[in-house]
């Protein structure tokens, strides 16, 4: 399997867990990076290169939102799946670049449909 770095923009730790969970079960050996506040999403939009996907929530720590970062990370990572994560702003998620979305609660076959979608992509340089 290709190494990949998933970036999972997402503050309540049950979906943290869910994700590590599953990408462990899948066997997934690349780099998982979470951001669970708007600084930390920042800085990591700064320097990190390449990013294969990133999952996003539509609320996060504070109150605040991830509206206009989600445009900015689809100019530095034009190739990169983007998968809006938002129950109510998933329609703004989608305009502003996200390509899938996967609302809130999961459903099991949609969640596991698409990582086999990130994970399947070719590795990004």
């Amino acid at each position: 399997m290709n190494q990949k770095t998933i970036l999972i923009v997402e503050d309540n730790t049950s979906v943290v867990d869910a994700f590590t969970i599953t990408f462990e079960d899948l066997g997934y050996k690349g780099r998982l990076l979470f951001a669970t506040k708007l600084s930390e999403i920042n800085q990591l939009l700064k320097t990190l290169e390449p990013v294969d996907a990133i999952f996003w929530d539509g609320n996060i720590i504070g109150g605040q939102t991830t509206n206009g970062t989600i445009e900015v990370a689809r100019e530095k990572f034009p190739n990169c799946i983007m998968v809006a994560m938002s129950s109510d702003l998933y329609e703004k998620q989608l305009e502003q670049g996200c390509t899938l979305h996967l609302p809130k609660p999961w459903n099991l076959i949609k969640f596991m449909e698409i990582m086999e979608q990130v994970l399947a992509e070719p590795v990004l340089v």
